[in-house]
C-alpha cells in the first residue's frame, strides 16, 4: 500500500480542534503548548473532517511537559458501554505516520505503519517506551480504515491525573466545532472521565474550565 493511501485519523483529545491539528501537518506551536511541532512531510489538507464515535473508554493520565498536565488516552480495548466523541480527518498514510511520530516526540519519517498488518492484528505498537505508541483500528468508513493512537497500557494500569486548562480548552473548542455541543454538554461529557472526575471541584467549577473555548467560538 502506498504512502498516499487514505485513512481516517480519529482524534479524541486536543486534535479535536482543526486549528490545533493543523500544527501536526503544517508545523507550529499551538496556544498553550510548550512545544513547537515540525509538521508532516506532506502538508496536504485533510480531504474531509467528520464526527465519529469510538467504543473505548476515555481517560486522562501522565504529565505532559508540553501542556503542564495530564493528556487524553483511550483504553485500547473496545467496549460498547463507552462512547468517545471523536473527529475523523481523512488524510494520507504518510501524514498519519508523521502525526503519530510527533505525538511521541520523534521526527516525522520515524514511524512506519503497515496498514495490512494493522487491519489483521487490530493494533500495533509502532515505537518503544513512548506514550502514544499503539496504533489502533477503530472501524472502517467508506472503505478507509479508522485509526487512532493511544497508550499500550489499559485504563486500570495507570493512575488518572488532571489535565491543564490549556489542554482542555482545545478539547472543548474541538467539541464545539465537530459536535456543536453547548457548554453544559461539554461539561457533562468530560467531568465523568477519570482524571477530571477525581478533581475536587464542583460541576460548576469544572464547567467554567470550558467557558473560554465557547467564548472564542462565539
Amino acid at each position: 500500500m502506498t504512502k498516499r493511501a487514505l485513512v481516517w485519523y480519529a482524534a479524541y483529545g486536543s486534535n479535536l480542534s482543526a486549528v490545533r491539528f493543523s500544527a501536526y501537518l503544517n508545523g507550529g506551536q499551538p496556544l498553550g503548548s510548550g512545544r513547537k511541532l515540525p509538521g508532516s512531510r506532506s502538508t496536504t489538507p485533510p480531504r474531509q473532517s467528520i464526527a465519529l464515535t469510538l467504543e473505548h473508554a476515555l481517560y486522562f493520565a501522565c504529565r505532559s511537559a508540553t501542556w503542564g498536565g495530564a493528556v487524553a488516552f483511550v483504553d485500547p480495548r473496545r467496549d460498547r458501554r463507552f462512547k468517545v466523541l471523536a473527529r475523523g480527518y481523512l488524510i494520507q498514510l504518510d501524514q498519519l505516520e508523521d502525526v503519530i511520530a510527533q505525538e511521541n516526540g520523534v521526527e516525522p519519517g520515524a514511524v512506519h505503519l503497515d496498514l495490512a498488518r494493522l487491519r489483521e492484528a487490530g493494533s500495533i505498537d509502532v515505537l518503544k517506551r513512548t506514550w502514544y505508541r499503539r496504533a489502533l483500528i477503530c472501524g472502517e468508513l467508506d472503505s478507509w480504515p479508522i485509526v487512532t493512537c493511544t497508550a499500550a497500557w489499559g485504563i486500570e494500569d495507570v493512575r488518572p491525573a488532571a489535565p491543564s486548562s490549556a489542554y482542555l480548552r482545545w478539547i472543548a473548542a474541538g467539541l464545539v466545532e465537530t459536535w456543536q455541543l453547548s457548554l453544559e454538554s461539554i461539561s457533562k461529557y468530560l467531568r465523568t472521565k477519570p482524571g477530571i472526575s477525581s478533581q475536587r471541584a464542583s460541576p460548576s467549577a469544572i464547567r467554567s474550565l470550558f467557558a473560554e473555548a465557547l467564548a472564542t467560538e462565539g
